[in-house]
């Protein structure tokens, strides 16, 4: 068992939590937190277990706010996906924001 945790990075506080049985449990819990904050026009960081089509769009779609989630590069499809999105024809901002 553990907690999965909403927390202010500029207050240093936990809004909410919940405990949780395992791994596969995280991500939903996660998406149940996140309607009950005020989080709207924000920037939510997540890490990389998160990095999912649902939590994305509860966050852009549903919470009205931006994210930052984390693709690790064990994670192959992933990361291929993200890689064919950010230089692809409509991506042309990603040329002056690529790694080096």
């Amino acid at each position: 068992m553990f907690l999965v945790a909403a927390i202010s990075h500029e207050h240093g506080v936990i809004l909410d939590q919940c405990q949780v049985a395992g791994k596969k449990g995280e991500g939903p819990a996660a998406r149940a937190l996140l309607p009950h904050l005020q989080v709207a026009a924000m920037v939510l960081t997540l890490d990389a277990l998160h990095t999912t089509k649902a939590t994305a769009r509860l966050i852009t779609q549903h919470l009205g706010s931006h994210y930052v989630l984390i693709l690790k590069g064990n994670q192959s499809l992933a990361h291929a996906a993200a890689h064919a999105l950010l230089t692809g024809p409509d991506a042309d901002w990603t040329k002056n924001h690529r790694h080096r």
